[in-house]
């Protein structure tokens, strides 16, 4: 199996993400997407190459959050990218406080911190955490930064 590290970006209203392999000391581009229109018009789409290869569209209902966005892509990675294994998740997060300058692997206490620093950044830390603790929940296992 292909290791792989997902990378992802996660706003108010979209979850974008880049799919890196992992090989000999660099990273290389697989894929990059993004699902948009969260809770409104979600729309789903992502590039290999530069070519287009997925396009899709889901009722508001079925993808509400950044939660349910983060589960899709992951159905999608399954269905699509099967012989891949995703050995990491890197997240985008707005605020680390004095605390957090640098990246760190993500346990419960560091989920516990940078909830704390959401009053600094409310429109952007707890969608920043939510896939966070979407995939804390279904892939304990997974190691996210």
């Amino acid at each position: 199996m292909k290791k792989v590290i997902l990378v992802l970006n996660t706003g108010s209203s979209s979850v974008k993400f880049s799919v890196f392999s992992v090989g000999d000391g660099e990273l290389l581009p697989l894929s990059r997407g993004e699902l948009e229109g969260l809770g409104t018009a979600p729309h789903f789409f992502a590039t290999e190459g530069g070519a287009r290869v997925a396009d899709a569209y889901f009722s508001a209902e079925e993808v509400a959050t950044q939660g349910d966005a983060v589960h899709r892509l992951f159905d999608w990675l399954k269905g699509h990218c099967a012989g891949l294994e995703i050995m990491a998740v890197g997240h985008r997060v707005v605020h680390g406080g004095p605390v957090y300058a640098e990246p760190v692997v993500v346990d419960e206490r560091v989920l516990e911190v940078l909830t704390s620093f959401e009053p600094l950044a409310p429109s952007h830390q707890p969608h920043n955490l939510a896939p966070i603790r979407a995939l804390a929940k279904a892939r304990p296992d997974l190691p996210q930064v």
